[in-house]
C-alpha cells in the first residue's frame, strides 16, 4: 500500500506543529483510499480553536470544528473527500520496534477502522535537539481492525520535494520539512 501526502496537507501540518513545539496536536487527514490505488492524502485540519486540549502528554480535537471544517472541505471536491486518517504528535520518541501508539490514540484508530477503507495514522516524535531545533522523527502507519499496524513510512511521499532525512524541523515560525522514501 502506498500513500502521497498533497503539499497543502504537509503545509498544514507543519503550520500546526510550529504552533505547539511543547505540547502535543493533532488533526485529521481527508482525501481518497482504495485498496489497490493506495491512500492520497488532499487535506489535513489542524486541531481546532475552543474546545482542545494541548497538553505535553495529551491531546484532544475540537469535535464540532473538526465536523465542521471536514465537512467544507470535503465538498470542495468531487467526489467528496473521505476521513482517511489521522495525525498527531507525541513529545517523546520510542523505541523502532514497539509500536507508539497509546490507549486514546487505538480508540481513534478504531474508529476510523469502521469506514471501511484503508486508513493511516501519521505520527510525529519530537526528539530533543542539543541546539534548540525542534526535530520530528515522522512515521507512517497503516491501521488494522487488530492493532498490528504495518509501518507504510517507507513507501509514502511527501508533496513534490523529497529530502534525505525523515524529520521535520522547526526554528523560530520557519519550518524545514525533510522527509525520504527510505524510512526511519
Amino acid at each position: 500500500m502506498n500513500c502521497v501526502i498533497s503539499r497543502r496537507a504537509r503545509a498544514v501540518i507543519e503550520s500546526e506543529l510550529s504552533r505547539f513545539p511543547d505540547t502535543e496536536t493533532g488533526g485529521l487527514l481527508l482525501g481518497y483510499s482504495d485498496p489497490e490505488r493506495g491512500i492520497r492524502v488532499l487535506e489535513a485540519t489542524d486541531s481546532g480553536y475552543r474546545d482542545v486540549i494541548h497538553e505535553a502528554g495529551s491531546f484532544q480535537y475540537d469535535f464540532a470544528y473538526e465536523e465542521h471544517v471536514c465537512s467544507i472541505l470535503c465538498g470542495l471536491y468531487q467526489p467528496p473527500l473521505q476521513l482517511v486518517g489521522v495525525w498527531h504528535k507525541h513529545n517523546s520518541v520510542h523505541s523502532d520496534n514497539t509500536i507508539p501508539f497509546s490507549g486514546a490514540d487505538e480508540d481513534m484508530h478504531r474508529q476510523l477502522m469502521e469506514n471501511d477503507c484503508p486508513c493511516i495514522s501519521i505520527l510525529f516524535e519530537k526528539r530533543s535537539v542539543p541546539d534548540e531545533t525542534v526535530r520530528y522523527k515522522s512515521s507512517v502507519f497503516l491501521l488494522s481492525v487488530g492493532g498490528a499496524h504495518r509501518n507504510i513510512t517507507d513507501s509514502t511521499v511527501w508533496g513534490e520535494s523529497l529530502c534525505d532525512e525523515p524529520f521535520t524541523e522547526i526554528q523560530g515560525n520557519k519550518v524545514d520539512h525533510r522527509m525520504n522514501q527510505s524510512g526511519s
